[in-house]
This record gives structure tokens, C-alpha cells and sequence, in this order.
């Protein structure tokens, strides 16, 4: 089955440059799982003679900082990190001065390793309901939220008559609104202007009860037509309330006759905003509350607790006044009155229609199915047949300690990394339409039509899509400098501890710390010590691990070295004496080829893959060997891109595939290549290894060939030279020209 694949992002910088930079990208999903036969699974009651047994000894190199936080004594547990030492430690056995890997750390990032090459399923994914606004928004999602809440139509009604005005409230355990009063179909006004007794707006404040205004108003007849923003259609907007129609309400009596009681609720700054919402009083004969749905009611608390920035009124006590949306359509038993969602003002955040999981394919989630990782490491139902040990620090490179030189003990101030953001759907979902077309962007309004019941009809410019897969960062170097906060950005007292809550303090073990640790393992298959072992080997030996924190700063970088020793029980005991296990490191190859024989079959017959020299010119598995080739793309694409200016994120500039990222092009399509891999036409803009020719240009000029093919080139002559340059050493450099007879390449340095 195919997947939505996802289309190459314009790059072309000054002309139409959409390509979003980050520190991460993503290994695409399978397009079908490598299943084991649960009923073939071994017993644990014994040693089967046709499985292996035995251990994995790891020999472990830290390339970067590396930092797992320790197991910390529970009277510290209420204490901050940043004011608590023994909260900031490496993790150990007990004496901070010897670190320890742990073996839940290793399990993890070589489960995960085996889940992407052993083209697993993706079932640990939450499956929440995400949460959007998008007011002004000009691609796709925008023009859906605007849709939701401004209605459709010819006049355009502004806003949709399925939005009301209403109040919080609350019996027992659970949460209702009590719907406003309606006056000429409407449940709020606007007030065009703050009125002179509400003050003056305070601009980045939190909002309180002064922004909940009782007033009295002389309520609007109609709606006032307009011409709507950016289209011929006319628009009823809602009513405007004059400044002399409005004022506070004080006591219990209105002013004059005609007026009626309301809230005014006043919502944050914005420049140009000269437009606040009166809704009307409580509809005393309305005893029918709206029920808030259980699942929706703890939405909006898990959203409301969402760091973003901006301040926000939060709804939690009786007859706190809101804003609701319902759509008919959606009436179930219950949410009968079909509850889209709620908010403190007018144009407030609204969930999908679906949950994260809705975008991952039914036949990659399937619970029913068993694959290699579940098979190997085990399931909450089910025992896996593995057992990594902590890995002990053994010694450093050199001499010395194996924590940093400083003032502090060795311990850090990291710069502030921040949750994931999944909402960027331009980040996370595969856009197979077109990436350079802000309108025709994917979101999570609809899944893939793949996975979709026959006869429901797409509702997004698409078909649907699916998210991008395994998230993993690039490689890049990371020491101190790189990594600690600026020191004029936070203090730091004699003892190393900060004030500051919005940091933390780390105490990272430095780059050429050696560790030593074991992958205990019985009774796996051929097949499933092939996947193991793929897992510890990678690509070639320019590919790194990663683990711990800070992988977006390059932190975590790890060159593992390992070596197999098997058992045969039945031999063992029956001597008299123990032997020793023996070394049989030559004999992994034949445990890999057992594994990449039943992959390249899967692939070729299961994904409809084309036929393959190796299971790393599959292109998830090439997209894999780019995230973890120790070098990584430059500096520059591998960064966040920068808040300012606006515009990639204003019009959402999407994260290109690692292939697109590196510059190389995926096996078998000729648009690029990768290094020891088979050549295909090198394209523009390609970043290639080359060697350095001993012949030069009759003007004394260096030139290369790229490495595994017959393309050579010379360098252009505004590109400055990289250094230490000499026949036969091998560089990196950007393809400027593309003609496979007379090249053009650049160089670029490290950062970029």
C-alpha cells in the first residue's frame, strides 16, 4: 500500500524559498509491518536449541556531552533542580564521581532503533485532540477556523450563527453553560471601543476580573451589511453598540427605559483591535443548560495549562461568561446539543475533528499484530527475551575527570528547550499536494483517504495525510559554549545554583568519556539477533547513536562499539567445568543477512519496493542513515529557524525530508546520491563527498571527483578553498553545477 508521500519543498532562496530549518526530521512510516507469528514465539520455561542465547558487550564513547539525570534521594524530591545539587548529577550507583549510562536509556534508544529498521508499528503515540487558532492565518487551517467561526454564506453572516454568548456553570462534578438571552437572534453585540470606564488596556498583562464588565446597553436592532474582507460578498456583521448606548451597570436599575443588563468582556491587544463583546444576561427561562462532555471539559483544562506566551482569561469559576460554538451535526447521546467547544472570548481555540492517532494507518497501529520489537523487548502482556545493564564509566580520553572544567563543578545552565509542537502540522504531517502553496497545506482536520471509511467525502484540499513517522535529530558537535546559557542571561551564586525557575542545572559528562555495559539475550531467532545487532551497527561507521538530553543542541552523541558472545546451554551444562562463552563477533554477519533477506522480501512484495542491493537503499532506511550520519547537514539548516523574521512562520514554510535537508536524493529516483551507496545524477544544490584529484587544472586548480562515480569537477571561482588540501583526502562539498563531465562544486564550512 502507498502512503502520501511528501513532496519536494521549493528552495530557491530570493525566488521561492519555503523550506522551514530545524534540529529535527523525521524517518517516514512503513508502508506495511515485518509481522512475527505470535504462536512461533519461544517459551520461557527453557532454552530452545534453535534460538541464540547469550550477551552483547558494549563498549560506548561519548562524541558530545552526554547528560541522564540520577535517581535522586525521595527527601529531594519536592525541592527545584535548579537550587538542588543532588538533583543535578549525572545518573550513579551512589558515589556522583563514577557515572553509570542507564540500561532503561539504552533499551529505549535501540528499541526505538529497531522498531524504524525493523519496519515496526507506531503504537505508543497519545492520541489527544489538538487544539487550533487561526484567526489570521492565510494558509489552509485558516481558512477551515475562519469557515467554523465566521459561517458560510451569500451574505456571509459575521460571526456564525452557531456561536453564542453564554455562562459557566457547575453541578456536582460537573460543568455546564447556561446559554445567554437572545435579542434579535443574538446572544452578544460588539462594543466598537473601550468605553471610558473601563480604563485604559494594559498591553502583555494577565487578564482578572476587571476585564468582566456589568454594564447596561440599549441592545442593537440588526446586523449591519458589509462588504466582507478580500471577496465581493457582503457580510451581516454583528451589531455595533454606540459608546452612548453602554454604560456600567452599578445597581440594579437601569438607566433609562429600553435598556437591559450584560458583561462586557474584554479581550487582549492587538494593533488596530477596536472591536469588545457585550453578551447579554443569563436566559432565566432556559433551564436547559448545555452539559459540557466529560472529555471536552478536560481538553480545554489541559490546553489552558499550555505555555504560549500569551495571556489568557482561564474559565473555572460559576458564571464566568464565554463564548460556545455547536454544530447540530455533531449531536451524539452525549453531546446532544453538538458542542464543537468553548472559550473566554469570541474567537477562541477549537479542536479537531480527530485525534494524532487518526493520522497513523490502522495496519501500522494494529494491536492485533506482533512485530520484531514487540517480539524481542516485550509488551505489558507478554515478556521480552532482552536485559540491558547499566553501563559503568570505565575512563576518559587522556586524563582527568570525566565532567567539565569549570567554577561550577562541572554543572550547566542548558538554554531553555521548549515541548514539542505538534500543532505545526506544516512540521509534523507528510504535505503530498503542494508544500509551496500555503492553501493547500495538510492539517489535522482529515486523515488519509486510505484509512478512511468508504463514502465519507474529504473536507481539506486533499485527500488526507498521515504524520511524518519517527522523529529523530541531526547530529551536530556540542561542547560548553555551545550548549550553556549565555551567563548575562541567567545568575549564578558562589555554590553554582540559580534563582532563576525557568532553567535548570545539569552536571554532563564531556565528549571522550568511555563506558562499558552488556545486552543480556536468550532465545531469539536468527532474525530477531539480526535486527538487534542492525540496531548496534547502523549504516557504516560514520553513523552515531543518540541519547539523553539536549539532542536538539547536539548533545548525546555516542559511538558504540560492541561484540557478540553466544552460549550453547546444553554444552555448558553438561561439563564438569565452566568455559568461558566464545567470541563469535565473525559470525553476526550471518544473523544480519538472515534479517536484511526477510526485509528486502517484505519490502520488495509487502511495500511494492523496487529491488535492493542492501536494506539502507530503502529510502526510510537512507532517511534514517542521513539523521545519523555523525557529520549532518550545516549548521545553518539544522538549527531552529530564528523567530524573526515572521514570515516562515506566518506562512508556515514546511520542514523538508532529510533527503531534500542533506541535499541527496532518494535510492533509485537519479536526482542526488550518498556517500557508499550507488551513484545516480548528482543534482544542484547536492551536498557530496569527494575525493581530491591528483591532476589539477592547466590553471593550477584543484579538482575532484565525487566519490563512487565517474563525475568530476573543479571548484567555482568565487568558492573559497577548504583547508588542508591534498590528493586523496576526501571532502564535503555543494554541487553548484550539475553536468556529470564538467562539474561546479562549493565548499561551505561547518557553520555554514
Amino acid at each position: 500500500m502507498t502512503l502520501p508521500r511528501h513532496k519536494r519543498v521549493p528552495d530557491e532562496p530570493g525566488k521561492n524559498d519555503r523550506v522551514m530549518r530545524a534540529p529535527y526530521n523525521f524517518v517516514p512510516l512503513p508502508e506495511a509491518v515485518l509481522t512475527v507469528d505470535p504462536a512461533a514465539l519461544p517459551t520461557h520455561d527453557c532454552y530452545h536449541g534453535d534460538h541464540c542465547t547469550g550477551h552483547i558487550d558494549l563498549h560506548i564513547e561519548t562524541e558530545t556531552l552526554l547528560y541522564t539525570r540520577c535517581a535522586y534521594p525521595p527527601e529531594f524530591a519536592d525541592q527545584e533542580v535548579h537550587r538542588t545539587p543532588q538533583r543535578q548529577a549525572f545518573f550513579h550507583h551512589g558515589d556522583p564521581k563514577h557515572p553509570f549510562i542507564p540500561g532503561s536509556s539504552l533499551r529505549g534508544m535501540i528499541r526505538t532503533l529497531v522498531e524504524i529498521i525493523g519496519f515496526g508499528k507506531m503504537t505508543h503515540v497519545y492520541d489527544e485532540r489538538l487544539i487550533y487558532r487561526a484567526v489570521g492565518d492565510t494558509t489552509s487551517l485558516g481558512q477551515m477556523y475562519r469557515k467554523k467561526l465566521l459561517g458560510t454564506g451569500n451574505p456571509l453572516p459575521y460571526p456564525s450563527k452557531n456561536l453564542k454568548g453564554g455562562y459557566l456553570r457547575k453541578e456536582g462534578t460537573d460543568w455546564y453553560i447556561a446559554p445567554a438571552m437572545e435579542r434579535d437572534g443574538e446572544s452578544f453585540v460588539h462594543t466598537r471601543k473601550y468605553p471610558s470606564f473601563a480604563g485604559p488596556h494594559q498591553e502583555g498583562r494577565n487578564f482578572d476580573k476587571s476585564d468582566i464588565i456589568s454594564v447596561w446597553l440599549r441592545p442593537p436592532t440588526t446586523r449591519r451589511e458589509k462588504g466582507s474582507s478580500g471577496s465581493n460578498r457582503p457580510s451581516l456583521c454583528l451589531a455595533d453598540v454606540p459608546d452612548s448606548d453602554i454604560d456600567r451597570r452599578e445597581d440594579g436599575e437601569p438607566p433609562e427605559a429600553g435598556w437591559v443588563s450584560g458583561v462586557l468582556v474584554r479581550s487582549g491587544h492587538m494593533r488596530g483591535k477596536h472591536m469588545h463583546c457585550v453578551i447579554y444576561e443569563e436566559n432565566p427561562d432556559n433551564k436547559k443548560w448545555i452539559q459540557i462532555p466529560r472529555d471536552l471539559w478536560e481538553l480545554y483544562e489541559r490546553d489552558i495549562k499550555t505555555s504560549r506566551g500569551i495571556p489568557c482569561r482561564e474559565l473555572k469559576n460559576e458564571g464566568d461568561p464565554l463564548f460556545y460554538l455547536t454544530e447540530p451535526t455533531l449531536s451524539t447521546a452525549v453531546n446532544p446539543c453538538g458542542l464543537v467547544f468553548f472559550g473566554p472570548t469570541m474567537m477562541f481555540r477549537i479542536p479537531y475533528d480527530h485525534g494524532i492517532q487518526a493520522f497513523i494507518p490502522e495496519f501500522i497501529r494494529n494491536n492485533e499484530e506482533v512485530d520484531l520489537a514487540e517480539s524481542i523487548f516485550g509488551t505489558t502482556e507478554r515478556k521480552g527475551r532482552v536485559r540491558f545493564e547499566d553501563a559503568s564509566f570505565v575512563r576518559v580520553s587522556g586524563e582527568g575527570s570525566p565532567f567539565l572544567d569549570n567554577d561550577f563543578a562541572g554543572t550547566i545552565v542548558p538554554k531553555i528547550l521548549s515541548s514539542p509542537k505538534p500543532t505545526s502540522f506544516q512540521n509534523y504531517l507528510v504535505q503530498p499536494i503542494d508544500p509551496g502553496d500555503r492553501r493547500k497545506l495538510c492539517h489535522y482536520q482529515e486523515p488519509w483517504a486510505g484509512n478512511r471509511r468508504p463514502g465519507k467525502a474529504p473536507v481539506s484540499p486533499s485527500q488526507g495525510t498521515v504524520i511524518r513517522g519517527h522523529k529523530l535529530y541531526w547530529n551536530k558537535q556540542a561542547d560548553e559554549e555551545s550548549v550553556a546559557e549565555n551567563p548575562t542571561e541567567v545568575q549564578r551564586d558562589s555554590n553554582g545554583l540559580t534563582g532563576d525557575t525557568q532553567h535548570t542545572v545539569i552536571r554532563p559528562v564531556r565528549n571522550g568519556c568511555h563506558f562499558a555495559g552488556k545486552i543480556h539475550f536468550e532465545n531469539l531467532s536468527d532474525r530477531e539477533l539480526g535486527v538487534l545487532l542492525a540496531a548496534l551497527k547502523l549504516r557504516d561507521q560514520d553513523s552515531r547513536h543518540r541519547l539523553g538530553m539536549g539532542k536538539p543542541y547536539g548533545m548525546g552523541r555516542l559511538k558504540i562499539d560492541w561484540r557478540l558472545y553466544l552460549v550453547d546451554r546444553k554444552e555448558r551444562y553438561s561439563g564438569l567445568a565452566t568455559s568461558a562463552i566464545p567470541d563469535v563477533t565473525e559470525k553476526a554477519a550471518q544473523y544480519h543477512k538472515d534479517f536484511e533477506g526477510a526485509l528486502k522480501r517484505h519490502y520488495e512484495e509487502k511495500c511494492a519496493g523496487p529491488t535492493v542491493g542492501s536494506i539502507w537503499q530503502i529510502p526510510r532506511l537512507e532517511a534514517l542513515a542521513l539523521l545519523l550520519d555523525k557529520k549532518g547537514p550545516p549548521t545553518k539548516k539544522s538549527n531552529y529557524t530564528p523567530l524573526q523574521p515572521a514570515e516562515p512562520w506566518r506562512n508556515r514554510f514546511v520542514l523538508p525530508t532529510p533527503h531534500q535537508a542533506m541535499g541527496v536524493a532518494e535510492h533509485g529516483q537519479g536526482l542526488g546520491i550518498m556517500s557508499a551507496n550507488p551513484i545516480g545524477r548528482v543534482a544542484k544544490g547536492a551536498k557530496v563527498e569527494c575525493v581530491v584529484l591528483e591532476q589539477k587544472t592547466k590553471k593550477g586548480g584543484w579538482r575532484f571527483q565525487v566519490k563512487n562515480s565517474d563525475s568530476v569537477g573543479t571548484l567555482h571561482p568565487m568558492s573559497p578553498d577548504p583547508p588542508d588540501l591534498k590528493p586523496g583526502c576526501e571532502v564535503q562539498l555543494l554541487v553548484f553545477s550539475d553536468d556529470p563531465k564538467n562539474m561546479i562544486f562549493k565548499w561551505e564550512s561547518e557553520n555554514g
